[in-house]
């Protein structure tokens, strides 16, 4: 009791950094509380939330799990009865137990529905669409079998029962926006219920989204979010799912990662086929339909296609190549040689270059241990050393307009691998590296100043030789209109060159001081703050 009257009295305060300290005190003695000092601490908490929304949420939900049967019966109800954008925040912050989250989430949803047949403007729907997701997430991450069970029997089909309507009815923008959110969220967990369900549960809800896409002849398989659910799954499932479902599951996913015009719809089937390869048995006979018959259409489609379908037959190229070569397949030397010659292309050569970036990429959400991925030990130190030899062979007879695409794809490999690899290299590669900077786009620049940082430790007699022009190029890069990034990368870089032996860098030591006194003005606080500590090692020597 005393506790709560040194607490409570506080939120009633003007200034709201007291308001912020007594709902923190009040987090902290939740448990201790009353039914009745909950009730009337809640009710206060609803009405200054929006002043402190980040204390408030805080503080319902220790709230809520320290007197969970008291918010499920009553507290809850009442905001749910009226709910509205206002309270979305404090319905989420209440919905921290496994019951109180599916009435929460069945009444967001509803609620949703009714609006979105009503035929009313939906422009903010999408904070209720965020909540929905949010509880979904929260409630998941508890690990109870219920919610799963409860997310792919019940949330899906509302949640695709609802996009319909909304798209039916042609609503605005923002409304589809909204629903787009939620089934982000979805697709996330989809994708972790996947990765726990068994073969026959597994196999079952991927049926269900499979023969949505396949019965949708109206042209709707191509809507992002129908793909993305079932895209999901199909990269959680156990392999023993994808081979029993690989004759429908190719073929589909292959149609619309190469012929389907909405690029997220495009992108999103170009992954699940790449898991669907990562996940095929090495030696069946579906892995030799894609490398004798997709491999096939690809190419052609790549060599005589036009621009918008070279473009998506080369999306699906990069994770065709990437599915093999994390396996470490047999076949995967002879995807990547493919992406290689493309970069003597005009049309995606540059598109192509970039792509070895994605070729050695960890992801997140896709192919990784809990996807039950194939993926080989060192695969990225195998890749170096049979592409790179390659592509310092090609730099020497290609043109020079496609020579850039060639440092590209050796500046994203470089990055890839790790650094007792690229140390050992990246001397023989210095004259690429200068070239980079001088004539490499943004982003590419940017990993090439990263590289030269690793040489001046890792060669320095060499650095020191090329000083006159590094450091002029690096000067330069430091200025406007380079990026941040760049800019702030170059003044690293320069600030590393301090490193150097005094008797190579001092005579160069007034005119780095000199321009790192025009970086000092810079807009940004953090090119001026790297632009102070380069420019302290100089002035030091």
């Amino acid at each position: 009791e005393s506790l709560y009257g040194v607490f409570y009295p506080t939120l009633w305060a003007e200034d709201s950094e007291l308001k912020c300290l007594g709902l923190s005190g009040i987090s902290k003695v939740a448990q201790f509380l009353s039914d009745k000092e909950v009730s009337l601490c809640v009710q206060r908490i609803l009405a200054i939330s929006s002043d402190t929304s980040k204390y408030s949420c805080t503080a319902l939900k220790s709230l809520a799990d320290s007197h969970s049967k008291l918010v499920a019966e009553t507290i809850l109800p009442g905001l749910l009865d009226s709910l509205s954008t206002d309270s979305v925040d404090a319905v989420v912050s209440l919905s921290t137990q496994s019951h109180t989250a599916a009435t929460t989430l069945q009444a967001l949803l509803g609620h949703l529905s009714s609006l979105s047949t009503a035929g009313v403007d939906l422009s903010g729907t999408e904070g209720l669409a965020t909540a929905a997701g949010e509880v979904l997430v929260g409630v998941y991450s508890q690990g109870d079998e219920a919610v799963k069970f409860y997310l792919y029997q019940q949330v899906i089909p509302q949640v695709l029962l609802l996009y319909r309507n909304i798209f039916a009815n042609a609503q605005t923008l923002s409304a589809l926006r909204s629903i787009n959110r939620l089934v982000k969220y979805l697709a996330d967990l989809l994708r972790r219920v996947a990765q726990t369900l068994n073969f026959q549960q597994a196999s079952g809800l991927l049926s269900d989204l499979l023969q949505s896409c396949l019965q949708d002849a109206s042209g709707a398989v191509e809507q992002v979010e129908l793909v993305a659910l079932f895209t999901a799954v199909v990269v959680g499932v156990v392999p023993e799912v994808v081979w029993s479902h690989a004759s429908l599951l190719l073929p589909l996913l292959f149609k619309l990662g190469c012929h389907c015009t909405c690029s997220p719809s495009q992108l999103q089937a170009a992954k699940g086929y790449c898991a669907v390869i990562n996940k095929l048995q090495a030696d069946g006979v579906h892995m030799k339909s894609v490398l004798d018959d997709d491999m096939t259409v690809l190419r052609e489609i790549l060599s005589c296609g036009s621009h918008a379908a070279k473009h998506r037959a080369l999306s699906l190229w990069m994770w065709l190549t990437k599915a093999l070569v994390v396996r470490s397949h047999p076949s995967a030397r002879k995807a990547v040689m493919q992406v290689v010659d493309l970069l003597k292309d005009r049309d995606v050569g540059l598109e192509a270059a970039n792509g070895f970036q994605l070729l050695l990429s960890d992801c997140s959400d896709l192919l990784t241990a809990l996807d039950h991925a194939n993926v080989k030990l060192m695969y990225k130190q195998k890749f170096y050393e049979e592409v790179v030899p390659v592509l310092r062979e090609g730099i020497a007879s290609v043109q020079s307009e496609t020579r850039q695409n060639y440092l590209v794809a050796i500046m994203h490999t470089l990055q890839a691998v790790p650094v007792q690899v690229r140390v050992e290299e990246l001397p023989s590669l210095f004259p690429l590296i200068m070239e980079l900077l001088e004539c490499g786009s943004g982003s590419v620049k940017v990993s090439a100043v990263e590289q030269m940082e690793e040489l001046v430790t890792a060669a320095p007699l060499l650095v020191g030789s090329h000083l006159p022009t590094l450091v002029s190029e690096l000067l330069a890069l430091a200025l406007p209109p380079s990026p941040l990034k760049l800019r702030k990368a170059s003044l690293v870089c320069v600030g590393k060159l301090a490193s150097l032996p005094h008797h190579v860098v001092y005579p160069y030591k007034h005119r780095v001081v000199e321009s790192l006194g025009v970086c000092l003005d810079d807009k940004k606080r953090l090119v001026r703050s790297e632009a102070v500590k380069s420019r302290d090692k100089w002035f030091s020597l």
